[in-house]
């Protein structure tokens, strides 16, 4: 294998500033063995415990998303979640955001093939914006085991206008800038 072909099977799908993160990381954790081999062997065995706990998740949001792609036919995701599909487009980003379960290993991997399926960018991140701000599949189940549903509840009311005004900005700053 040449260096090149090295090179397009590590970084060949990354954009620059994930080849920089990855560069980054190893040149820090070679740094990190050469100073202190204790600590870098601490560092690569907690590396690979966080890396086994998440790969399933991980593995899990890619096949929902490719489901999803599969599935659910192009025409009715740019009709429901398209350009054109207007306040209930930004309605139904807004209620899928926040019923979505799970962390983003799921949540990015099915908003990508929505996006790539022909969803509407202002509508992908009115969906991010709901499951962070609405959180009703992961955040508010969470939350009860510290908080009273009273808090709760404020802070899913207070989140519930957030993604609506995301995607409208969105939308603006879109059209501004194409």
């Amino acid at each position: 294998m040449t260096l090149e072909e090295l090179y397009d099977v590590l970084f060949g799908n990354y954009n620059p500033i994930q080849k920089v993160l990855v560069i980054l990381a190893a040149i820090v954790f070679i740094a990190l063995l050469m100073k202190d081999p204790v600590k870098g062997r601490e560092a690569a065995q907690s590396s690979l415990k966080t890396f086994g706990s998440i790969l399933l998740l991980i593995v899990a949001g890619v096949a929902l998303g490719s489901v999803v792609q599969a599935v659910v036919p192009k025409e009715v995701i740019a009709r429901t979640l398209g350009r054109e599909s207007g306040l209930l487009g930004i309605l139904l980003a807004t209620a899928l955001g926040a019923v979505m379960p799970g962390g983003p290993y799921i949540l990015l991997p099915v908003l990508a093939s929505l996006y790539a399926a022909g969803a509407d960018l202002s509508l992908i991140i009115t969906c991010i914006i709901a499951w962070s701000s609405i959180g009703l599949g992961s955040l508010a189940p969470l939350e009860l085991a510290f908080f009273s549903p009273r808090i709760v509840a404020v802070r899913i009311l207070v989140g519930v206008p957030l993604p609506i005004i995301a995607g409208y900005l969105t939308k603006i700053v879109l059209s501004l800038v194409s």
